[in-house]
Parts: C-alpha cells; sequence; structure tokens
C-alpha cells in the first residue's frame, strides 16, 4: 500500500492535501452539473405532462360529451378508468348539467398548473351549444419526482465516478512530470551537505 502511495505520490502530506482538495472540487462540481441537468429535465418533463391535459380535450373530452348528452352511463365508467391509468392523472371527476357525478383517483394537492377544468357541450346542427357536463382533471407529478430523483442518483454517481478517476490522473501526472523530480532534486541537495549544515 505504501508502495502505491509512493507511486502516486500521495506519501507526502502536499499531495495528500491535493488529492483531498481535489476530490471535494469534483464532487461540488459533480453536485452543481447534475443539479442543472436534472433541473432541465424535471421542466421539461413536467411540460410534457402538462400536455396531457390538451391530449384529453383532444381526444377523450368529446367521447365524454356524446357519453353523457346519450345517457350512456356504462360508456362514461369505461373512459373515465381509461383516463385514471394515466400514472400522471391523479384525480378525475365529471358532473353532469342534470347533477349526476363521477369520480376517479385521489385529489391531491391543487396546483393551478396542473389543474383543468373542461366544459363539455353538446353541438346541435343549427350551431347552439348547449352545456352537457364539467370534467375537472387534476395531474400528479410524483411519477416525474420520482423519474427525476432516480435520474439524479445515477447521473450524481457518474459524474463522481468521472471526477475522481480524473483527479487521480491529474494527481499521477502532477506527480510523474513533476513531484518525483523535485524530490529528486531535493534529494541531491540535501546529500551535497554534511548533517547540519545550512545549505545556500
Amino acid at each position: 500500500m505504501t508502495a502505491v502511495l509512493h507511486r502516486l505520490g500521495l506519501d507526502s502530506p502536499l499531495a495528500f492535501k491535493l488529492v483531498i482538495a481535489s476530490l471535494l472540487v469534483g464532487s461540488v462540481l459533480s453536485i452543481i452539473s447534475t443539479a442543472l441537468q436534472l433541473g432541465d429535465s424535471y421542466v421539461r418533463q413536467k411540460g410534457e405532462t402538462i400536455a396531457i391535459l390538451d391530449r384529453i380535450e383532444q381526444t377523450q373530452a368529446k367521447s365524454l360529451e356524446r357519453a353523457v348528452w346519450t345517457f350512456n352511463e356504462a360508456q362514461v365508467e369505461i373512459i373515465l378508468d381509461g383516463m385514471i391509468t394515466d400514472a400522471n392523472v391523479g384525480f378525475v371527476a365529471l358532473t353532469s348539467e342534470l347533477g349526476q357525478g363521477w369520480e376517479r383517483g385521489d385529489l391531491p394537492s391543487d396546483d393551478p398548473d396542473l389543474v383543468r377544468i373542461y366544459t363539455l357541450q353538446h353541438a346541435f346542427d343549427d350551431g347552439r351549444l348547449e352545456p352537457v357536463a364539467d370534467l375537472e382533471v387534476h395531474l400528479n407529478l410524483a411519477t416525474v419526482r420520482d423519474r427525476v430523483w432516480a435520474q439524479f442518483w445515477a447521473t450524481f454517481i457518474t459524474n463522481l465516478i468521472k471526477a475522481y478517476l480524473a483527479a487521480l490522473a491529474l494527481l499521477y501526472l502532477v506527480h510523474y512530470l513533476i513531484t518525483r523530480h523535485l524530490n529528486k532534486i531535493a534529494e541531491y541537495v540535501s546529500a551535497q551537505h554534511a548533517p547540519g549544515e545550512v545549505p545556500l
């Protein structure tokens, strides 16, 4: 072990402090880099999740309107069950103009960005619109946060390993190119003077 430390130049206090400083700097830079990457990933994934609200309006809202208008409660149940199977949808509530109500999921904490209320309307041939029901959808970002945390640890550990390997490689190069030569010079200078003699 001593031979390995000597080969790397870590047997001197200065080299050891340089290793510690390099590892600390590498760790801090790794944390900052990982945080920046994950912050961008969270914003992107949150945007993709919120886009689900637009897809619901474009696809399932019209089907729900027809099902409620024709009193097809079985179809309403099927559509709502399908919506809540999406891991990003935390709560769905449908209230018809006649007072009928359906709910799926658990109501998460309110976040204006993650809640949308759709007014479902039936369009007559003459262009008139009649309200049929209100659909309320709450998104749940728990799955997004779980994915981001998993990415954080994977990215952080990878970056940390890279930083440590780079620090060790740098220290070896410094020792090979500089430190070992300085040690030889110091040994040579010491050998030229008798014990107790102070070199000029």
